[in-house]
């Protein structure tokens, strides 16, 4: 119905940036059973929680929104990942990789000041390292099979 212009396969194509935001919205829910069992059995941080505790609200609305802005920030952290990818020669599982080291690093300085865990400030570190470098690896790797060559 759109003549030369549109066709529909068009609109069914993702941008790398929606791929990204996807993969990272799908690949965040691993990563918030693993927080959670980590803050379970070992005493290790777990964002979602902590990302609200100065808000005044109830207990199950502020963990609510906890997990609420920690599974935007996937998807936006996603979206970066594939927009990057797709803007550059080197691997999505790099771009992917390397978005997570600096977020895993913005994470720890946020964890330390105003996180509360009864884990080691070395502990919490290599933990938050481990699980949000290995997310943006997962997302990155994921990514890479969607893009062209």
């Amino acid at each position: 119905p759109w003549g030369c212009c549109w066709s529909e396969t068009d609109s069914m194509r993702s941008t790398p940036a929606q791929r990204g935001g996807a993969l990272g919205l799908v690949l965040a829910t691993p990563v918030l059973v693993l927080l959670y069992l980590g803050a379970v059995w070992a005493g290790l941080p777990f964002l979602p929680f902590d990302l609200v505790l100065a808000l005044p609200t109830s207990p199950w609305s502020q963990r609510l929104l906890g997990v609420v802005l920690f599974m935007a920030g996937a998807i936006l952290f996603g979206a970066l990942i594939g927009r990057n990818a797709a803007r550059t020669t080197r691997p999505a599982w790099q771009v992917g990789a390397r978005t997570g080291s600096f977020l895993a690093v913005a994470l720890i300085l946020f964890e330390l000041t105003v996180g509360q865990t009864s884990a080691s400030a070395g502990v919490t570190a290599l933990w938050l390292t481990a699980v949000t470098v290995g997310w943006g690896l997962a997302v990155g790797r994921l990514l890479q099979r969607t893009l062209p060559a």
